[in-house]
């Protein structure tokens, strides 16, 4: 029920793990970005001189962007994965079918 929810990553159990196994770094890279932020936001806190409005604007701004092009990053990455491996199992699917089709024709004459 949570995760990445793709058509690719919805297809099978299997597109779904590979999905996520591409995506897992990009979740730890969010994690470091939110530490990152964290940790700014303190100092800038701290600091003797409050920080301007721009300056917080900038810090806000930042994060938002970062956060959402690795997000957009994870997305894709387990798209991608999924949606080879979903390929696979058609093409597999599919040469079955047709293996199975040619043993009729040959069994009939």
């Amino acid at each position: 029920m949570i995760g990445l929810r793709t058509w690719a990553t919805t297809f099978s159990d299997e597109a779904w793990r590979a999905g996520h196994r591409a995506g897992i770094i990009f979740s730890w890279l969010l994690a470091a970005v939110a530490v990152v932020s964290f940790g700014i936001g303190i100092w800038l806190i701290q600091r003797e001189n409050p920080p301007t409005d721009l300056i917080v604007s900038f810090y806000t701004l930042g994060t938002l962007v970062t956060t959402l092009v690795v997000t957009g990053l994870m997305i894709l990455s387990a798209h991608k994965a999924a949606k080879k491996v979903a390929g696979e199992q058609v093409l597999a699917e599919e040469g079955d079918e047709i293996e199975a089709f040619i043993a009729e024709q040959y069994e009939n004459g």
